[in-house]
Parts: structure tokens; C-alpha cells; sequence
């Protein structure tokens, strides 16, 4: 019998996984899909991971979840993390910049000023912005690795002793003082459960008499193709907000000569 059981290897589950080991405890991951896959949320090479959030709480989830990056690559001894900072911008909504920027100030060394249209130009020749833009700059953002990211978490998961088993469809569970998940390979019984599977997460919380009202939406990604002979290397990604939408974009990294936009 196993402590725990994980349903779902993507960052989430596997992250879960990881933690779990690092306390002693005996867990399985399960995946539906064979390792790695393109059918979830966590694929792909890169990921903004950042501290401009206006909620305070979010900000300080991530003075901690940086530090834990760090301790990750150090203990898989491979690179992680790109620290490249973030410029995010609004025209609209100067409020949520004003709470980013406190948020900033309070978890990053420094002050952050908030710039205008001209500043962002200046410091940016690439980029232009109307009049009314305003933009604040988090110095701790980067971007993650995404897939060596959930790599990484199941390696050091496997090296603590965890299970991970791939193709490996979980038809229902049974609830109880010890959880059964029964699955295409068999049935397994752990003392807790920890469903972290995305899209597929209703089908298996029927079984628990749980109705949530999860919507999955599809994120487009754009790659759109560097002007020649400009370098935008020195770019920094960005996070632009206008009440309606929100925008994210990457120089060029995933893709020689691509820059990365959603």
C-alpha cells in the first residue's frame, strides 16, 4: 500500500510527487499518456514564471517558490531557469499596476517605478507603446524550462524512491480510509489521493460526489518570426493587460529567430 497516490505527471502531479518523497512518504504517480506528451498543460520548452501578481499573496508564493526552483536545479544539477525580468504594461488598468508594483516592492530588492510609454522606449529601442501605457519592471521574472521542469521533478521523485507508471488510464476510484484506483494496469490503494489532471479532473471526481464547474480553455500560441538583422536577445519578456485580454510574449528563445506570443 502506498501513502499517497498521484493521478496526473504533469508540473502539477509531479512537483506533488516530488514533495512527497522529499517527507519519507511511499507514493505512485500515474499518467494516462506516455512520458512525456503533448496533451496536457505542461508541455513545451518555456514558461514566464514571475512576482508581478497585484494580489500580495501571490507574491509572496513565489518569494518562496524561487527559492525551491533553485534548490531543484541544484539537486538535478542541470539549469532550470533563465533570469531574464518581465516588463508587464497596462493602458486601462493602472490600478492592478499600482498593486503589482507594491507587491514588488514589498518581495523584491529595490523600488520598482512605474514608467511611461517614452521610458519604456528608451530603455527598450524595439518596443513601442501608445502615450497612455504604463509599464513596471520585475527584476526576479524569468523564464523556466518547462519540460526539463516536469523532467527534472520526476527524476528526483524516482531517485527518492517514488513510482511513476505511464499509460496508465484510471477508470474510477473508490473512496474510503484507504482509496482504491482502479485502472487499466490494475488496481492500487493508497492512504490519501491527489488528483492533479487537468482537463480529465470531473471524470474522476464524479466518482467522489464532487461537481466542479471546470471549463477547459485552449491557449493560442503564436510564433512570430524576428525581423532580420535585429537583435532581440536583449529583449525581456512581457506581460501586457487591457481589461479584456491579456498578452504574453518571449524574445527568442524556444525557436532560433521565433519570438514566442499568447
Amino acid at each position: 500500500m502506498y501513502d499517497y497516490i498521484v493521478i496526473g505527471a504533469g508540473v502539477m502531479g509531479s512537483s506533488t510527487a516530488y514533495a512527497l518523497a522529499k517527507e519519507g512518504k511511499k507514493v505512485l504517480l500515474l499518467e494516462q499518456f506516455p512520458i512525456p506528451h503533448t496533451r496536457g498543460s505542461s508541455h513545451g520548452a518555456s514558461r514566464i514564471t514571475r512576482t508581478a501578481y497585484p494580489e500580495e499573496f501571490n507574491g509572496s508564493i513565489m518569494a518562496v517558490a524561487n527559492s525551491m526552483w533553485k534548490d531543484l536545479e541544484k539537486e538535478a544539477e542541470t539549469t532550470l531557469f533563465k533570469h531574464t525580468g518581465l516588463l508587464c504594461t497596462t493602458s486601462t488598468l493602472h490600478k492592478e499596476l499600482v498593486d503589482t508594483q507594491k507587491t514588488l516592492q514589498r518581495y523584491n530588492t529595490g523600488p520598482v517605478p512605474i514608467i511611461d510609454s517614452a521610458e519604456i522606449s528608451k530603455r527598450y529601442p524595439l518596443m513601442s507603446y501608445p502615450k497612455e501605457e504604463k509599464a513596471c519592471f520585475d527584476s526576479s521574472a524569468g523564464i523556466l524550462y518547462a519540460d526539463k521542469c516536469v523532467m527534472a521533478f520526476q527524476r528526483m521523485f524516482q531517485k527518492r524512491g517514488g513510482e511513476v507508471i505511464d499509460m496508465c488510464k484510471v477508470q474510477h476510484v473508490t473512496p474510503g480510509d484507504v482509496v482504491t484506483v482502479h485502472t487499466d494496469r490494475g488496481s492500487f490503494q493508497a492512504k490519501g489521493l491527489v488528483i492533479t489532471c487537468g482537463a480529465w479532473s470531473s471524470e474522476i471526481l464524479s466518482d467522489l460526489g464532487i461537481s466542479l464547474p471546470l471549463q477547459v480553455m485552449a491557449i493560442q500560441v503564436c510564433y512570430w518570426k524576428a525581423r532580420n538583422g535585429v537583435d532581440h536577445s536583449r529583449l525581456p519578456p512581457f506581460r501586457s493587460i487591457d481589461g479584456i485580454s491579456t498578452k504574453y510574449g518571449m524574445p527568442t528563445s524556444e525557436y532560433d529567430g521565433l519570438m514566442k506570443v499568447l
